[in-house]
């Protein structure tokens, strides 16, 4: 089969050499012009503005994931003070409520997922009291608007009827296997050691 331009190409060819010499000649090219200019790859933007939570604008952030998830980047704390996430701390926050709508409800899937959320900070796991209770344990530091935000709104996902509470842990005084996912129990840690 002998190689021809593609269909928009020759369309588009046939168009500008219809209108050559008349003034729609350039409207059309304007219009182009214009079109490129201002809006360029709709769907492209649109994706890394509006629906990627990583590269998402502020106002995205706030008027779209914040108004679909009924969550808000401003809480107030146990005193009273107002406390206002930074972007990439109430992205953070989106991110955990995205993953409750698609959430299996397994102790490992979470598990895999706040191993990701958290990976640059630490080790973090979600402990199955098996009494309708579940702890997430850090073994980082929590900053202080963490501790208030995530054990006073429902943040987390968790089963219904499940109470759950997010802890900070030092790794040097629990016994517990190093490696996911913690083989043959599916949490830790463990133990506690005295002393």
């Amino acid at each position: 089969m002998p190689n021809s331009t593609p269909f928009t190409t020759a369309a588009l060819d046939i168009i500008q050499k219809q209108y050559t010499g008349t003034n729609i000649h350039g409207l059309i090219l304007g219009k182009a012009g214009l079109w490129d200019r201002y809006y360029g790859n709709l769907s492209e933007r649109f994706q890394n503005e509006i629906v990627n939570i990583d590269t998402c604008i502020p106002q995205a952030l706030d008027n779209f994931w914040g108004q679909r998830l009924k969550i808000s980047r401003n809480f107030t704390a146990e005193d009273g003070t107002p406390i206002t996430l930074s972007d990439e701390d109430f992205r953070k926050i989106i991110k955990i409520r995205t993953f409750a709508t698609t959430w299996d409800g397994c102790v490992p899937t979470i598990n895999l997922f706040l191993k990701n959320l958290f990976a640059d900070r630490g080790n973090v796991h979600v402990y199955d009291g098996q009494n309708m209770t579940f702890q997430i344990v850090a073994f980082f530091p929590l900053l202080p608007w963490e501790s208030w935000v995530f054990n006073n709104y429902d943040i987390f996902p968790h089963p219904a009827g499940v109470l759950i509470q997010v802890i900070k842990s030092d790794p040097y005084k629990y016994f517990g296997f190093n490696y996911e996912p913690f083989k043959p129990f599916n949490v830790a840690p463990m133990k506690s050691r005295k002393g």
